[in-house]
């Protein structure tokens, strides 16, 4: 793995990665970033958000000067790009690094995947604001990784001190209830995924009722269908939370190819 810091190209991180600061995982499509503009704005919002210096970066130069320089060489399909302040040294550092050839695997994988959640219920208070980006305070997705990992499950449903739903420790969650797609709204904690914004838009776009609210878990449980979002693994229908079966993913099916015949990527 190759990483990439403030232009120069090195073969380890150069750069304390426990700072302060975000991240973005952005997919590459035959050589094409998905979605780019959405990736960068989020960018700009965040560096403003946590009051970062260098507000002035060029997030879109360096994203596609990095995927000219790799994916020729390492066919790329995704990239990580990170942003940290070091606030000791009054200094902002970037990170991109790319792993080759992993988009085709990692979906044609997760499309064999039986998909298994649980909840995790989350015992502090945290910041929903901060929560809305991908921050490096991420003690609550690593824990609810962990624990779906620790009961061999694919992963966990982030569930607040209210018994409110958020997302999970790498995607946002969707339920179709009575033929109306239902997902938590940002004030509910979720992260302001990048694919979670172009499907609402693009299932309103093409008829779907689409409601932003706050999803306790137990309507959670009684939903006709589940379905996460991640930019990199797609859509993917849930087949199991705890010990509730869904057995009918017909409408996510029939989502997932409307989505993938007007975004290509997404095809695979």
């Amino acid at each position: 793995m190759k990483y990439f810091y403030n232009g120069i190209l090195n073969d380890y991180m150069p750069f304390d990665t426990e700072e302060n600061g975000f991240f973005e995982t952005i997919r590459v499509f035959k050589g094409k970033p998905v979605f780019l503009d959405d990736h960068v704005q989020r960018c700009k919002n965040a560096m403003s958000f946590f009051e970062m210096v260098n507000n002035e970066i060029d997030f879109e130069k360096i994203i596609l000067e990095h995927i000219s320089v790799f994916y020729n060489l390492l066919k790329t399909d995704y990239i990580r790009f990170r942003i940290q302040f070091d606030f000791d040294k009054k200094d902002t550092a970037i990170f991109i690094w790319s792993q080759g050839e992993l988009l085709k695997k990692n979906i044609c994988l997760y499309n064999k995947l039986y998909i298994n959640c649980n909840y995790y219920y989350q015992k502090g208070e945290f910041l929903n604001e901060y929560r809305n980006f991908k921050n490096k305070s991420r003690a609550i997705y690593r824990a609810a990784k962990a624990n779906a990992e620790m009961e061999g499950r694919f992963d966990s449903i982030i569930v607040d001190t209210e018994k409110n739903i958020s997302d999970t420790s790498i995607c946002n969650v969707f339920a179709i209830i009575d033929d109306v797609v239902h997902t938590p709204g940002l004030d509910s904690g979720a992260l302001n995924g990048v694919l979670r914004k172009n499907l609402i838009l693009f299932l309103q776009s093409n008829g779907y009722k689409v409601v932003e609210r706050k999803i306790s878990d137990s309507e959670l449980l009684n939903a006709d269908e589940i379905f996460l979002t991640n930019v990199i693994r797609g859509i993917l229908s849930v087949d199991q939370i705890g010990n509730k079966k869904y057995l009918s993913h017909s409408e996510t099916i029939k989502i997932k190819n409307l989505f993938a015949n007007r975004n290509e990527s997404f095809k695979i």
